[in-house]
This record gives C-alpha cells, sequence and structure tokens, in this order.
C-alpha cells in the first residue's frame, strides 16, 4: 500500500475508533451512575438500621463504613455492574491506545510523505 493511501485511510479508521470510544465511554459513565446509585441506597440502609430498642445498629463511623463494603460485597446486582464497570473501563484504555497509535501512524507517514515531497 502506498502513503497516499494509507494517509488517505487513516481518518476513517480514525474516525471509526472515536465512535467506538465515544459509544464505550458513554456505557461506562451509564454504569458508574447506576454504581453510585447502589451505593448511595445501600448506605442509606447502614445509616437508617435501627435495633430492636430503635438505636442505630452502627454506632459510629468506621462500624457504618465496613457495613456498607459488606452490603456492597453481598450485592448480586452490584457485583454485575461493577464487573461490567470494569471490562468496560478495559475496553476503553485499548481503545484509547488504538486511537493513539492510528495518530501516531498518522503523523510519521505525514512527515514520511513531506520528506518525499521535498526532494
Amino acid at each position: 500500500m502506498k502513503i497516499e493511501e494509507i494517509l488517505l485511510s487513516l481518518p476513517d479508521e480514525i474516525y471509526s475508533i472515536q465512535l467506538e470510544l465515544l459509544d464505550s465511554l458513554e456505557k461506562e459513565m451509564e454504569l458508574e451512575e447506576q454504581l453510585k446509585e447502589i451505593e448511595i441506597n445501600l448506605a442509606d440502609e447502614v445509616y437508617n438500621a435501627v435495633d430492636e430498642n430503635n438505636k442505630p445498629l452502627y454506632s459510629n463511623d468506621a462500624k457504618r463504613k465496613v457495613a456498607i463494603e459488606q452490603s456492597k460485597k453481598n450485592n448480586k446486582e452490584y457485583n454485575k455492574i461493577l464487573e461490567n464497570y470494569k471490562f468496560i473501563s478495559k475496553e476503553n484504555k485499548i481503545l484509547k491506545l488504538k486511537l493513539e497509535k492510528l495518530l501516531n501512524l498518522q503523523s510519521n507517514y505525514r512527515a514520511i510523505a513531506r520528506m518525499y515531497c521535498s526532494d
């Protein structure tokens, strides 16, 4: 493939990766919002938990934090979303690397083309 053909095809490849990354970033944000919503609900349950004498079940902040973490660990929906979030987050990092590679490649080919044009 000639440098000219490569330079002409790279913008479409770059655009395709950019669109894919945009969609994936939106999914990541949605999952993050879902996680935060569940965390708020779990924290609310812990902060409002009372014993049979209507006294707070978790008397200090440290106990509440532990209870919230335990609640997250035991919540199947939270863990499923968290797993998806981690997967998509990793995929986004990979897409960013692919995009960076294509942009670097484009820059390199432009430099090579300038060298040939200046001769």
